[in-house]
């Protein structure tokens, strides 16, 4: 029983460490370079590994252990204390943990946790900022209105919501499906 302890806890450092490298390293570089859906983006690789982690963790509270780790692991390695990285991170891993526990470990609940995943990084970005934040709607409209592909648009402030939400969604629904068959292969050559 103890030697099942030590693999699944050294899985959780591994998955973490690598998703805790990503969200510093490939981070700084969105930040520096100024990227729009820099979250949207950065959110992939979790998408990813927590999906391909399906066939490696053995319990599902393994998800969130991981969430957990980077959290910190994140918090610690930040130049600034920024709490809202910490709460982004435990709920992308906490939309995975729920996906499994009500789906199991199959190709739909990895495609629905990617979902939700990349949802709540929509959400943060956009709703949260307004509510809790202060931004203002006109301030993110404007920000928007620099990208050139949603100028059509723009003026059916509904329909920009609908559309960046599914520009949020897609990728995270990839990397889910992508992680999923990675680790299903992975796991059967064993």
């Amino acid at each position: 029983m103890k030697k099942d302890a030590y693999v699944e806890y050294s899985r959780i450092a591994i998955i973490s460490s690598l998703w805790a490298a990503s969200e510093v390293f490939i981070g700084n570089m969105f930040h520096q370079l100024n990227l729009p859906f820099k979250g949207m983006m950065l959110t992939v690789v979790p998408c990813f590994l927590l999906a391909f982690a399906f066939f490696y963790l053995k319990k599902p509270s393994s998800i969130m252990k991981v969430g957990i780790t980077v959290a910190v692991v994140r918090m610690l390695l930040s130049w600034k204390f920024n709490p809202n990285i910490a709460m982004s991170i435990l709920c992308q891993s906490a939309a995975f943990y729920i996906s499994i526990k009500l789906l199991g470990k199959n190709l739909l609940s990895s495609a629905i946790g990617g979902m939700l995943a990349q949802s709540w990084t929509y959400f943060q970005s956009y709703f949260f900022r307004m509510v809790f934040m202060g931004y203002n709607l006109e301030k993110i409209l404007e920000h928007i209105r620099k990208i050139e592909i949603i100028q059509p648009i723009i003026e059916k402030v509904v329909l920009v919501f609908v559309v960046l939400w599914l520009i949020h969604v897609i990728p995270g629904i990839i990397a889910g499906l992508c992680g999923f068959k990675a680790g299903k292969n992975l796991s059967s050559e064993k």
